[in-house]
């Protein structure tokens, strides 16, 4: 998928709450890394199931990412 110049997107976070992808995603994007929301196939196919939101990065920007995800988890990312 090619999206905002980039050509490869991949997964960094799940979760069932749009609440919950949604703080991932702006934390991401203070941290100037770009993130979109998708839903996984089972979400797409019965509209009201609970099915997964999947926050998504660039390939590139994966690592960068994870160490900001990990430093929320320790308690240590500051904006």
């Amino acid at each position: 998928m090619k999206y905002n110049g980039y050509d490869e997107w991949v997964a960094v976070f799940e979760t069932v709450t749009m609440e919950d992808a949604a703080m991932v995603r702006e934390m991401l994007e203070k941290s100037k890394i770009p993130a979109i929301l998708d839903r996984e196939p089972a979400a797409v196919f019965v509209p009201d199931s609970a099915g997964d939101i999947v926050v998504k990065v660039p390939k590139e920007k994966a690592a960068a990412a994870a160490r900001v995800l990990q430093s929320s988890r320790a308690g240590v990312y500051h904006d």
